[in-house]
């Protein structure tokens, strides 16, 4: 039986983004990706997690809101994903309420771009966490900010 993420609601949630780096042959991306949407999209809908998974110059990033202990277990199957090593959590910290609960794991394969390299990803999330309430909404938009406008990144980088 499917359970929908608003069904979660009155549970405590959190908010975590993580990077790693894939350890696949570029021409499997697509296919992983693939294989990642339709697992996860099932799995995320059944469990009452949202989130998004972004990759870029061989890394994954994702985003995810989910009930802690949900998010706890699936975080350790994620861990686990031969697909992946080097995984570096970005954002652990509660909310208290959803940005994402449309989302249910879209994936984006992103062309060329400095703002995954993990130093900077980590820079900008000390900022980011050091300045705001953490929200995945705001998390996203500051990512898209970075992506779009070169003097955003230019800034974080000094």
């Amino acid at each position: 039986m499917a359970t929908d993420v608003k069904d979660h609601a009155a549970m405590p949630l959190r908010l975590i983004a993580y990077i790693s780096e894939y350890t696949g042959k570029p021409e499997n991306i697509g296919a992983d990706l693939a294989d990642i949407r339709r697992v996860a999209k099932r799995f995320n809908r059944e469990n009452g997690i949202s989130g998004v998974l972004f990759f870029l110059n061989n890394r994954f990033m994702q985003v995810l809101e989910g009930e802690a202990g949900t998010l706890s277990a699936l975080l350790r199957k994620i861990e686990a994903d031969p697909r992946h090593t080097h995984l570096s959590y970005l954002l652990n910290a509660p909310i208290t309420q959803r940005e994402l609960a449309d989302w249910n794991m879209d994936t984006f394969h992103l062309t060329q771009s400095e703002v995954f390299r993990p130093q900077t990803l980590q820079a900008v999330t000390r900022i980011y966490t050091a300045n705001v309430e953490p929200d995945a909404r705001s998390f996203l938009t500051l990512l898209e900010d970075m992506l779009n406008d070169p003097e955003v990144l230019r800034i974080v980088n000094h």
